[in-house]
């Protein structure tokens, strides 16, 4: 992938019966120089015609596009799908698929995510919004396992929670917030923590510190983390930081030790 794709998010976005008011409600609170790039795909009907365009733009600046074929990404932009095709990436582009015969199941989040994750990795963010049925829980796998953030609307919130739930159940999902949080996440300077980054320069204090992390895990459930990929576990253990609002790893160490006796390994870096 193009290096200069690394320098900004792309966060997807799934929704159906009930997405307006959950899109409405989280662009109003978004301000339009993030610096990310937004790709909205929802369940629409083939024989009529999305007005989405129209009622997005009353609650964002942004520039709306309806997604063609092979149009770039650009920052501070949102993408919307055909109503008759399915939308996937490839390198800086996004790509429009034929559907398939009109009985199938299709499932248009699920490829979309699927691909958001393998082009993007960590700088890829699933958002899981109203809807019925399981559509997306597949795919935020996908971005999880590619180092990427994942977000499910409160299912209290949500005018259908089906979605919502099914991407919550399959344990792969790092925020579960109403519209106006999610909108706060995207906005927070912990949504990427950059504080563990110095680890690769072997700076001796954040060294000690992670190392003592790991040893406090292994004394609490007997996995050794230091025999993994160091690169990997950084970018859990922020990703664990910013979840928890922590912006320290000194902070984070203590935290780490406060927990032990109350959470599962995995909940504490994965």
């Amino acid at each position: 992938m193009n290096s200069k794709l690394k320098e900004f998010n792309v966060v997807g976005i799934g929704a159906s019966a009930g997405g307006l008011k959950a899109l409405q409600n989280l662009f109003r609170y978004i301000p339009d120089d993030t610096g990310m790039s937004f790709i909205i795909v929802q369940h629409l009907s083939p024989d009529f015609k999305s007005l989405m365009p129209e009622l997005l733009s009353k609650f964002t600046n942004m520039t709306i596009h309806t997604a063609k074929d092979k149009l770039p990404i650009k920052p501070n932009c949102i993408y919307l799908n055909q109503r008759n095709k399915n939308l996937h990436i490839k390198g800086s582009k996004i790509y429009l698929l034929e559907k398939g015969p009109k009985n199938n199941l299709n499932l248009p989040i699920d490829i979309f995510f699927h691909t958001l994750g393998e082009e993007f990795k960590e700088k890829s963010i699933a958002i899981i919004l109203s809807g019925t049925g399981s559509d997306g829980s597949r795919g935020i796998t996908t971005v999880k396992e590619k180092g990427g953030i994942t977000i499910a609307q409160n299912p209290e919130e949500a005018e259908f929670d089906g979605m919502p739930n099914a991407a919550i159940n399959t344990n792969a999902v790092d925020y579960i917030k109403s519209t106006q949080q999610i909108a706060k996440i995207l906005t927070s300077k912990n949504i990427e923590l950059k504080i563990l980054n110095a680890l690769d320069l072997n700076t001796q204090k954040l060294e000690t510190e992670f190392k003592g992390i790991l040893v406090e895990i292994y004394k609490h459930c007997g996995v050794d983390f230091r025999e993994y990929k160091k690169n990997t576990i950084i970018r859990r253990m922020e990703k664990r930081m910013g979840i928890n609002n922590i912006n320290n790893i000194k902070s984070y160490s203590e935290f780490v030790k406060k927990t032990t006796k109350k959470k599962k390994h995995s909940e504490m870096i994965f």
